[in-house]
């Protein structure tokens, strides 16, 4: 009878996967430092304190009032990466002062110190100051990252 059963926990196990994989809009996490890489568009915090890390898309261009899935990769100072920190984003264009409308949602951890960032929507070409306020256990700090957008 267990032998029966087999087959249906792997079959089971597999939907489950298949339905976490497809609810994640299929991102693989990128093998990702923070040294240059093959990104188009990325930014590296200027001040580090606590944290380290690199905001980047894997995209061929950012189109405005368009919601994109960016990239946020943290290490602490000795280089490791952070895992499941809690994180909140926001962002503002200094020259029109004004915000993304909706903050971008980091969805979670995705593993190796890579953080998902939804809905990250543009509405002006120009420069884009990101900000990350990321907090893992007793240590928290914001960090800030430019982004350039230009004009279509």
């Amino acid at each position: 009878m267990k032998y029966f059963l087999v087959p249906i926990v792997l079959w089971i196990s597999w939907l489950t996967l298949t339905n976490l994989s497809a609810q994640a809009g299929n991102i693989s996490v990128p093998r990702c430092g923070l040294g240059p890489g093959t990104e188009k568009y990325s930014a590296l915090q200027k001040k580090p304190n606590i944290f380290r890390g690199k905001f980047f898309s894997k995209l061929e261009k950012i189109t405005i009032d368009k919601a994109h899935h960016w990239f946020l990769y943290l290490e602490d100072q000795e280089g490791k990466p952070v895992e499941n920190a809690r994180i909140e984003a926001n962002g503002i264009n200094r020259k029109a002062g004004k915000g993304l409308g909706r903050p971008p949602e980091v969805s979670g951890h995705i593993g190796r110190g890579h953080y998902l960032v939804k809905n990250v929507n543009y509405s002006a070409p120009g420069t884009w100051s990101m900000r990350f306020q990321v907090i893992q256990g007793n240590k928290a700090e914001v960090l800030a990252f430019d982004v350039e957008v230009e004009t279509p």
